[in-house]
Order: structure tokens, then C-alpha cells, then sequence
């Protein structure tokens, strides 16, 4: 604990604020036309033949949801240290001081017709928190697991981006390749027209055969539109995975032959069961959850404890007045320095049943991230 405290308080003193690299100038337009142009959209400017492996690490790097994930997890970390702040005594400095003048010149009988103090109080306060039932504690555990809930939570928003990159991309491959096939078979189906038409003309085929060939060429080319269709979509939802604002790739990146390797063998179903109940974070993500519902009910029973605080305190006042009238006059002058330490002990006997509920409400939190944890086991 101790070494966490000493690093949190290093970091505070050498990074100072937190940095981080501001998301395109493009989102702070208005207009798609008058947008702002940054060095995210060069980022394939090297590129010719983009590989998926090249186009998943661009979008790792460049997708806003994504980072925005990482961010969420930074925000995590530093409520975590935050709960780490309850366990160290808390240390407050006070000053006042000011002048009061008091005229006293209509009074009947008074000697003394003004009166002016200057007065000042210097005081330094501590307060220790030393036992509450473990509540902090179960909120220190609460918000580590919490954190790490984030953690898995940036993690399965990486794999679901890279999964999405791959098949955005191989949609690309898959589209080109249907264009391909069918512009070549409209190239087969017009020459076998051609060659059905001539021999209508010399009357050695009918009429059915000349429309059949028709129809297979309006077929192809109804494909090899709808080819064309689903590449643009799918270069669309690569460019916008990969973080570009313009909604495509750049026009001189060009694509590799698709794989075509079918003597690929697969294992058996329980061999993948086993791995992805293992490894899927968004399963870790809800587990952690259900540790942080845990603490919290823990956090919850710790109502029923007392607490138990120390405080001391320490102070130095000064006090200078003077009164009289014309030029008689008297002054009085005194400075108090003082220090106290106490212990304070509370216990909280009954409260309406506010403590009886806010268990029975994390009891229910708790029943809830049981039954998550459990449907997201049975979706992965």
C-alpha cells in the first residue's frame, strides 16, 4: 500500500497534469467541406498495399472509441488512488485577523470615547481516521476492482476492434474478388451472346437461346454491381474503424490477392470453449464487476460499526486594544499560544433504517452482477 501511496505521490510531483494527445481537429468542424486536416488522415502516406496487420495497428492507434477506453481507465487509476487518500490524516491551516472600532462619545458617563482593536488567530488542525467498521478498506478493494474491471473493459474494446477491423477488411478482399469473377463471367456471357446471335442470324439456334445468354449478362452485371456496392461499404467501415473523419482510405492504397488457403483444419469446439472462458475480457470485465459489488456490501455491514477518530490542534492568537479620548489614552495587549489533542469515538444506534436498506440494496447489486456474469459466460 505503501508503495502504491509513493508512487502516486511521484507521479503527482514529476508529471504533473495529466497529458494526452488531443482527438482530430476534424471533429470540431461544423462542415464535412471546411473540416480541419491533421496528421491522422496521413498516417497511410507510406503506405501502398495495406496488410491487416497494418490496419489494425493504425486503428488501435487512431480509433476515438478505443482511446476513449484507455482514458476511462486512466480515470479509474486516479479514483483508485483516490480511495487511498482515506487511510492518511487529513491537515487544515486557518488565519483571520482584522480591526473593530467601537465610538462610545454618546454615551453619558464614559471616560472613554473610542475604542480600536486589532485581533489575530493562527490555528493548525489534524484529524486521523482510525477505525470505521473497514469501510474504507472495502472501498480501497472496491475501486482496485473496479479499475481492473476497466482494464478488461479497454481490453475487449480492443480485441472487438480488431475483430471488426478483420472483417471490414477481408469484406474488402472478398468484394474484390467477386468484381473480379464477375466481370469475368460477363466477359464470357457477352462472347457466348455474340456468337449465339450469329448463328440465330444463320438459323441454327432459336430465339430462347439468344435471350438465355441475355439474362446470364444482365445476371453478371447485376453481381458485379452489387460487388462494387458491398466494397464501398465495407471500405467505408474499415476507414472509419481505422479513425479516418473522411470516411475512406486514401485513393493510391491498394489491396493484396486474398487468401485462398482451404487445408486449414480446425480443432475441436471444446479446445476453443476452453481458451475463450480463459482469455475473453469482457468475461473478466463482468468478474471483476462482481468482486466490486461484493466490497460493496462489505462496505455496506461496515455501517453498523463505530468509528473512531484522533485530532489535535494547535493555535496562537494576539489581541491589541487601546481606548481614551483626545490624547489620553490606555492600550492592553495579550497573546494566547494553545494545543489540544482529543480522541472521538461515535456510534451510530439507529438511523430510521437507512443502514438495514442500503445492505438490502447491495445485496440486490450483488444478485444482479451474479446473474451479468453469468449470461456473459453464456455468450462467449
Amino acid at each position: 500500500m505503501f508503495s502504491t501511496i509513493g508512487a502516486m505521490l511521484a507521479a503527482l510531483l514529476v508529471g504533473g497534469c495529466y497529458s494526452y494527445t488531443p482527438p482530430p481537429l476534424a471533429s470540431e468542424s461544423d462542415t464535412y467541406t471546411h473540416r480541419k486536416v491533421d496528421q491522422q488522415e496521413k498516417l497511410l502516406d507510406q503506405v501502398d498495399v495495406l496488410s491487416l496487420v497494418v490496419a489494425q495497428q493504425v486503428a488501435v492507434q487512431n480509433n476515438p472509441d478505443y482511446i476513449a477506453r484507455y482514458h476511462a481507465v486512466s480515470a479509474a487509476q486516479m479514483r483508485y488512488y483516490q480511495s487511498l487518500s482515506a487511510y492518511m490524516p487529513t491537515i487544515s491551516a486557518s488565519f483571520s485577523g482584522g480591526n473593530s472600532i467601537d465610538d462610545y462619545s454618546q454615551q453619558v458617563n464614559n471616560t472613554s470615547s473610542r475604542q480600536n482593536t486589532w485581533f489575530s488567530d493562527t490555528s493548525l488542525q489534524a484529524s486521523w481516521l482510525l477505525f470505521d467498521g473497514l469501510q474504507r478498506t472495502m472501498k480501497v478493494m472496491a475501486q482496485k476492482a473496479s479499475h481492473r474491471y476497466y482494464e478488461n473493459l479497454e481490453e475487449d474494446s480492443r480485441r472487438l476492434l480488431v475483430r471488426g477491423v478483420a472483417y471490414a477488411y477481408n469484406d474488402i478482399l472478398l468484394a474484390i474478388e467477386k468484381q473480379r469473377i464477375a466481370m469475368a463471367d460477363m466477359e464470357f456471357q457477352l462472347k457466348n451472346l455474340k456468337e449465339t446471335q450469329l448463328k440465330y442470324q444463320a438459323g441454327a439456334v432459336p430465339l430462347s437461346d439468344v435471350l438465355n445468354f441475355k439474362i446470364k449478362v444482365n445476371d453478371a452485371t447485376g453481381k458485379q454491381i452489387s460487388a462494387e456496392y458491398s466494397y464501398k461499404v465495407s471500405l467505408y467501415s474499415l476507414a472509419v474503424l481505422m479513425g479516418f473523419p473522411q470516411g475512406t482510405l486514401p485513393e493510391h492504397i491498394k489491396f493484396p490477392p486474398i487468401d485462398t488457403d482451404l487445408d486449414r483444419t480446425l480443432t475441436s469446439i471444446e479446445v476453443y470453449l476452453d481458451t475463450a472462458l480463459n482469455n475473453r475480457p469482457d468475461l473478466k470485465a463482468y468478474r471483476e464487476l462482481l468482486q466490486v459489488s461484493r466490497y460493496n456490501l462489505y462496505q455496506a455491514y461496515g455501517k453498523y460499526s463505530p468509528t473512531v477518530s484522533a485530532h489535535g490542534a494547535m493555535g496562537y492568537g494576539t489581541n491589541l486594544t487601546r481606548w481614551g479620548a483626545g490624547s489620553n489614552f490606555s492600550h492592553s495587549y495579550y497573546n494566547n499560544p494553545n494545543a489540544a489533542y482529543w480522541l472521538e469515538a461515535n456510534w451510530e444506534l439507529f438511523d430510521g433504517f437507512n443502514r438495514y436498506n442500503s445492505v438490502r440494496e447491495s445485496q440486490a447489486l450483488l444478485a444482479k452482477s451474479e446473474f451479468e456474469a453469468a449470461n456473459t459466460w453464456l455468450r462467449v
